[in-house]
This record gives C-alpha cells, structure tokens and sequence, in this order.
C-alpha cells in the first residue's frame, strides 16, 4: 500500500497467481507479414490472407491529411477540436481488430496441425 500525498489517494498493489498449463510444442510455422497480405507455412501447405491493409492506412492517410489542411489555417496546429477528431477517427481500433482476427485464424490453423 502507498500513499498518494498530493493527490490524497491510497494506492493498492494487488498481485494473483495463475496455474498455467506446460505443453511441448511439435512443429513450427513460418508468418510471412506483408502490407497487404500474410501469408503461413504450416505441413508444407500455404495459406494466403489478404487482409487490405493498405487501404486502411492510405484511406486514413488522406483523412488526416484533409483535417490537418482545414484545421491547421483555421486556429493553428494544437487545436483541441483537431485532437478530438483524430480520436474518433478508430485508425488504431480498426487496425488492432484486423492484427486479432488474423492472429486468431493463424493460431487456429497451428492447433489443427498439431
């Protein structure tokens, strides 16, 4: 326990443990991450995903780029409405949404294979 005088806050550590399953891996596969395609060696079979990434960060690129314009010869470059639109923008969300799905079909084709 700590305590915060400046803020007046109490600060507490908690710390858990967790039993985690040990298992031998059998075999490897190989991930191949490009801009716009992934592409996994798994048995000597390939499995190729396009995953349009590209799009995404061309598409956000002019975004920004158009909001930047606007905005920066309106009220200069630290504008709070510039900022907030940004945040509503999701660039990052629709990208770490993408990274999951594709990570979870990989795993999946790594759990048949074994």
């Amino acid at each position: 326990m700590k305590l915060d005088k400046r803020n007046m806050w109490l600060i507490v550590y908690l710390t858990f443990k967790k039993s985690v399953e040990v298992y031998r891996p059998r075999g490897f596969i190989s991930v191949d991450v490009n801009e716009n395609h992934v592409a996994v060696l798994a048995d000597d079979k390939v499995y190729l995903f396009e995953t349009s990434f590209r799009d995404i960060v061309l598409s956000y690129y002019y975004r920004r780029k158009r909001i930047q314009e606007r905005y920066d010869k309106l009220c200069g470059v630290n504008y709070r409405v510039k900022r907030r639109i940004f945040m509503k923008l999701r660039e990052r969300v629709r990208k770490s949404d993408l990274r999951w799905k594709l990570a979870n079909i990989i795993i999946r084709v790594a759990k048949e294979k074994q």
